[in-house]
């Protein structure tokens, strides 16, 4: 039983009343809030600790609620080949051959994080390139889930070559002979998933152990794992966090999605809706509809800027609807990925079709770039949640410019027409696939709408700052069923705190950007803190 704690100097942000200076603790939960340590100190034994937040201003712990955690943990343990890391082709072709020197024979060679319109070349690089003595196989995805690129030993161990036909969801790159250049897109990732050597659980532990530490160093105190594109192994991920939460090893408070694809043996695995408890929770189902507006996958309305083609569903009308209805009828929260503006009407109408049986968690739209004003009035009638991730229009706008046009970059997450419509969207980062996780960077692009280029689109679809405060603490609370344990302040919530040096609610755009937090708690505990004397 941990010990009871006295939380104090700090200017603690709560809904309203006089101002909070001390906050008691009892187990992992806010027994009592005040304006200074004596006016707490009587909620919690006489014993408590008492931890000091050197000043600092302290919010509702954050969420995040839609990253790849275990794939950014898999991803600092193989090859990486970030833009931070490399330049050019030569650059991964390079690494790949370092780590083939050091490897026993026989292993794999697995790597992430490449871009194509980052490296010099300007392209992914081929099989041909990624040839290695002896026949080890070498396989790489791309830093947003949406490419693969595997050596020929790799993709001979799966069977591909040029006669292979193409998944009705995605691509096998191919020369202009016909001949696989080892280059796999969106659906065709997953013709790999077969031969891949698995991940072990104590890799999949490590790489949870490595997330935790990056969104701790963050500000965040809650993270909603997105289920992968593709998967080794059956549950693999979820296996992972329970056997974590069970005893005892989660820092941070994660809930996981599953695939959708898991709803047939979602019984047999042990998983249900919601199931869970403080530290671990089973969220939604999650279904790919799209693909992404980089390989000019994702579905629009009208054709892409640089191309005559509008994008492609990754699967039929008819199965999209079997398996909401399917997952709705057994109470799950459908979450579901869709990015171009006809992708998500046609996923709007279909949930709309289809509220969850029981549940108490609305339907979300993952990602849900663009939105035409009917849509959005669709998903205002059912309350669905759109699930944004403001850090692409912040570090992505150029690469958008190109397919999506000035005026449709500018109509990207449009966050104020959502919210006057009586929509609740929630604050998401997709990391690993974008750079920098910080919070306060997303706020600084919600409330100014401008990218790293000083750049501002779409001005008239800026927030407030307490809307966008409300976007990584109530609402996703509210979003994940559990509005009474998390997302305030107030005696009865979890403990969980966002600590910053300074007050962000004064500042503007340009300097919350480069304002970092200083200090992470949950469960009323220092989990994280930049300064290593503050840490319990």
């Amino acid at each position: 039983m941990l010990p009871d704690r006295i939380l104090t100097n700090a200017y603690f942000v709560t809904d309203g009343g006089g101002p909070t200076r001390a906050v008691a603790v009892s187990g992992n939960r806010i027994k009592a809030i005040g304006g200074d340590l004596q006016a707490v100190r009587e909620a919690v034994a006489s014993s408590a600790k008492i931890i000091d937040l050197e000043g600092g201003f302290a919010f509702p712990g954050f969420a995040d609620s839609h990253v790849h955690a275990v794939n950014y943990g898999r991803s600092r343990m193989g090859v990486p080949c970030w833009p931070s890391d490399v330049r050019s082709v030569t650059d991964i072709v390079d690494r790949v051959k370092a780590a083939h020197r050091l490897l026993e024979p026989g292993k794999w060679i697995k790597g992430r994080g490449y871009n194509p319109t980052r490296l010099v070349e300007g392209r992914a690089p081929t099989a041909t390139e990624l040839d290695l003595d002896g026949g080890r196989s070498v396989v790489l995805d791309s830093f947003d889930f949406h490419r693969r690129v595997a050596n020929h030993a790799a993709l001979e161990a799966a069977g591909i070559g040029p006669n292979t036909p193409d998944p009705p969801d995605g691509e096998i790159v191919r020369d202009r002979h016909g001949v696989p250049t080892g280059e796999l897109l969106d659906g065709a990732r997953s013709l790999m998933d077969k031969v891949i050597p698995p991940w072990s659980d104590q890799e999949d532990e490590r790489a949870i152990d490595l997330a935790t530490d990056y969104f701790l160093s963050q500000g965040f105190a809650y993270v909603t794992n997105a289920a992968p594109l593709t998967m080794s192994r059956p549950g693999e991920e979820v296996k992972a966090f329970l056997r974590m939460s069970e005893r005892g090893a989660l820092r941070l408070r994660f809930t996981s999605m599953i695939r959708a694809e898991l709803l047939d043996a979602a019984g047999e695995l042990g998983l249900r809706p919601g199931v869970g408890d403080d530290s671990f929770r089973i969220g939604g189902a999650k279904m790919f509809v799209d693909g992404a507006f980089g390989p000019r996958t994702a579905l629009l309305a009208e054709p892409y800027e640089d191309s005559s083609s509008c994008g492609s569903m990754h699967l039929d009308r008819g199965r999209l609807e079997a398996r909401v209805g399917q997952g709705s009828a057994l109470g799950w929260q459908m979450c579901i990925h869709a990015i171009g503006d006809e992708a998500v009407r046609i996923v709007a109408a279909t949930l709309s079709a289809n509220p969850s049986d029981g549940g108490s968690r609305n339907h979300r739209i993952e990602h849900c770039c663009l939105t035409s004003a009917e849509t959005i009035a669709a998903m205002s009638r059912v309350g669905i949640i759109p699930v944004p991730q403001l850090a692409f229009l912040r570090f992505r706008s150029a690469d958008f410019l190109d397919a999506l046009g000035e005026h449709r970059v500018g109509d990207l997450y449009p966050l104020r027409s959502w919210i006057d419509a009586g929509l609740k969207p929630i604050h998401s980062s997709d990391t690993p696939v974008i750079p920098d996780a910080s919070p306060l960077k997303a706020v600084a692009t919600a409330v100014g709408r401008v990218d790293t280029d000083g750049k501002v689109w779409g001005r008239h679809q800026a927030i407030t700052f307490e809307e966008a405060l409300a976007m990584m603490t109530i609402w996703p609370a509210e979003a994940d069923g559990q509005a009474r344990d998390r997302g305030r302040i107030a005696p009865g919530y979890l403990a969980d705190f966002t600590v910053f040096p300074q007050d962000p609610r004064l500042m503007p755009p340009e300097e919350l950007a480069e304002t970092a937090a200083s200090m992470t708690l949950v469960g009323g505990q220092v989990a994280w803190s930049d300064s290593k004397a503050a840490r319990t």
